[in-house]
């Protein structure tokens, strides 16, 4: 009934899509036009194409034709060289003569082979969109025979899915109605799209505005792109049309890359735990970046065009602009920005899925979500250093030799005012069978410049020696601890309380038997982590100081802050803006300069403070400045939560979702 109701839809609309309003050419006239202006190809680039040719076989020689790798299909790069030459052929019309004649002779290669990837995605996304373009640019300068011929090709499209997959197979279905003036089969993706665009409750945008594909997965600069600037340019293409965007969906799209997108990474640089596997992809972690697609933004959301001003002078590096704390509950992750730097936590629930390894990408990742944390100035700290990287010590993550797989819990949150923000989980890694572990309840604390790690009720078993790795990243500078300099090397066991690199200070508080420190180079490959990419040896540096802990402690704690010299370092040695309160089984509490309160609470119970006692009847968070109180539902629940701060009895029902409400 529901797909019949739809063709007696679309047959009805169908002389209003036959006006001349609805004019394909209009469309296509602007994608062809979006290409050139986010695409530039430059000479040296379409003579290296040229020259590896073979015009006897209609092949690149450079190609290895027998490549069956489902991810960075070798094979693929055949239709992506025939994409190149045409974007240079579009936007410089001398060459055409010159490079027609190559660009039609693949082309037929392809049409008469129908080369086809173990991955459906190539087949049915990744190649027919190519070939979409391509036709978009080159439509008129093709015989009406070569044309039907390649539009076969489009043809491959099947419109499925959800989320992004959505997008990218109704995107192609849309521009095969257009090519073929069915205009039925152009409405029906164009609604499919627009569909998409909504907070889900499944794959696609969060309430939160994280967004999560392949499950529950926070896939924001993977997927997300896709989404976001797929949705962009189809906006910009469609306005005018028909299938023009309506402004509630169009402003959702803003609200994805303002209040979602631009906090996930500092500029154009994102940490790994945003994009899951495909972290382990050469360049990945500048994905964030669409400074080429905000003019088309501001075209479609002119109500925004200075926050998207705003945001594409972040994604310059001019003076940073962002600040404050964002917290990200249906994807368990949590970042501060400041003006100097930013620093990123990612954890992981029953809310939420384990890291995935398909398609041979992500091959050593099993520990990504085990409360990582990053810490980013200009974005150089952890890019394209994952080849080198220990992936058993993963910056942040409290582990052992031998650890495998993160548990999920109930427990993990996430409060916040907006300004400062505290993210709490309880926390368990296992060895491969579950009977070696580590525990504790973990939490971390980011305000103004410092993110303050809390451990208590630390346990263990069948573990000889377990460590917190404060960091893995570029080593960039020799490390310093007060006037000490150290060499690069490795250092297995240091009293050093300290250390400062880059402009921060790590700061080991209590619970260390030692500290280790590793500076110096390290080797690897992509192939390890992707087999998409060559065994090539690649060589780098890396800075990774390391606590192991004193076994006989259940508790443990340190710091890392941004310091402009190796004597604020040492300053702020000597006197931390902050007090620990309690760290312990029930609860963490920490008090920011003597006026802000941070507490966690893993039970019911209470918590005394500068002889005020705050008294709590649930697990959950809470942040207290001056008069405001803000809390949370770490658990997911929905819980009645009864506040008792000193002689004032509050009441409030927590969101479900983990949202942070003001009870006061």
């Amino acid at each position: 009934m529901k797909v019949l109701r739809s063709i007696i839809f679309s047959v009805l609309l169908l002389p209003f899509f036959m006006s001349a309003k609805a004019n394909p050419d209009s469309v296509l006239s602007r994608h062809r036009e979006y290409l050139l202006r986010t695409h530039t190809v430059g000479r040296e680039v379409m003579q290296h194409l040229v020259t590896a040719f073979d015009r006897a076989t209609g092949r690149w020689r450079n190609i290895d034709y027998s490549n069956r790798n489902p991810a960075e299909w070798q094979i693929g790069y055949h239709v992506k060289n025939i994409h190149t030459l045409a974007l240079y052929t579009a936007a410089t019309k001398d060459s055409k003569l010159t490079l027609l004649p190559v660009i039609v002779s693949a082309l037929d290669e392809w049409y008469k082979n129908r080369y086809k990837s173990t991955n459906w995605w190539h087949n049915e996304i990744g190649i027919p969109q190519m070939v979409r373009d391509i036709l978009v640019l080159l439509q008129s300068d093709l015989t009406k025979k070569q044309f039907v011929n390649y539009l076969e090709i489009v043809n491959q499209f099947r419109i499925n899915g959800t989320g992004a997959n959505l997008i990218w197979s109704a995107d192609i279905g849309l521009f095969y109605g257009l090519f073929t003036n069915d205009l039925i089969l152009a409405n029906k993706a164009a609604s499919a799209i627009v569909s998409e665009i909504k907070i889900s409750d499944g794959e696609g945008l969060k309430p939160d505005y994280s967004f999560h594909q392949h499950g529950a997965r926070l896939q924001m600069y993977q997927y997300g792109r896709t989404f976001l600037v797929d949705n962009i340019r189809l906006a910009w293409e469609l306005r005018g049309t028909p299938w023009e965007y309506p402004t509630g969906k169009v402003n959702l799209l803003a609200d994805m890359f303002l209040r979602g997108w631009q906090w996930m990474a500092r500029g154009i640089h994102t940490v790994p735990e945003t994009m899951d596997r495909s972290a382990s992809r050469v360049n990945a972690l500048n994905d964030a970046d669409i400074r080429l697609h905000l003019p088309f933004f501001a075209d479609i959301a002119p109500a925004y065009s200075k926050e998207f001003m705003i945001a594409a002078q972040n994604q310059k590096e001019a003076p940073y602009t962002l600040k404050g704390f964002r917290g990200f509950p249906y994807s368990d992750f949590s970042v501060y920005h400041s003006r100097r730097y930013s620093s990123f936590v990612k954890t992981i629930s029953t809310r939420t899925l384990p890291t995935e390894s398909i398609n041979y990408e992500n091959l050593k990742g099993r520990l990504l979500n085990s409360g990582e944390t990053y810490f980013v100035k200009d974005g150089t700290e952890y890019f394209n250093l994952m080849p080198v990287w220990d992936w058993t010590r993963l910056p942040g993550i409290t582990a052992f030799d031998g650890a495998d797989k993160i548990q999920r819990s109930d427990y993990n949150g996430i409060v916040s005012d907006g300004d400062i923000g505290l993210s709490a989980v309880d926390y368990k890694i296992t060895d491969k069978t579950g009977d070696a572990f580590v525990s504790c309840r973990k939490s971390w604390f980011m305000m103004d410049g410092y993110m303050v790690c809390l451990m208590g009720n630390i346990q263990s078993t069948d573990v000889s020696e377990y460590y917190t790795v404060m960091d893995q990243a570029r080593l960039k500078e020799p490390v310093l601890t007060g006037t000490k300099l150290f060499k690069n090397g490795f250092y297995p066991s240091l009293q050093s309380k300290y250390y400062y690199h880059n402009n921060f200070i790590y700061h080991v508080i209590a619970g260390a038997r030692a500290t280790s420190l590793y500076a110096d180079t390290v080797s690897g490959n992509w192939y390890a982590i992707n087999h998409s990419y060559a065994k090539d040896n690649i060589i780098d540096s890396v800075f990774m100081p390391v606590i192991i802990h004193d076994s006989s402690s259940r508790e443990a704690a340190y710091f890392v802050s941004y310091a402009r010299s190796s004597k604020d370092a040492a300053r702020l040695d000597r006197n931390a803006p902050f007090r620990i309160v309690k760290n312990d089984a029930n609860s963490q509490a920490l008090i920011w300069k003597e006026q802000s309160l941070l507490i966690a609470f893993y039970e019911a119970g209470q918590l005394l403070v500068n002889g005020k006692s705050v008294t709590v009847n649930a697990p959950c968070l809470m942040l207290i400045r001056g008069e405001r109180i803000y809390a949370a539902d770490p658990l997911h629940k929905g819980q009645s939560l009864m506040i008792q701060y000193g002689k004032k009895v509050i009441s409030a029902q927590l969101p479900a979702d983990g949202a942070t409400i003001k009870v006061r």
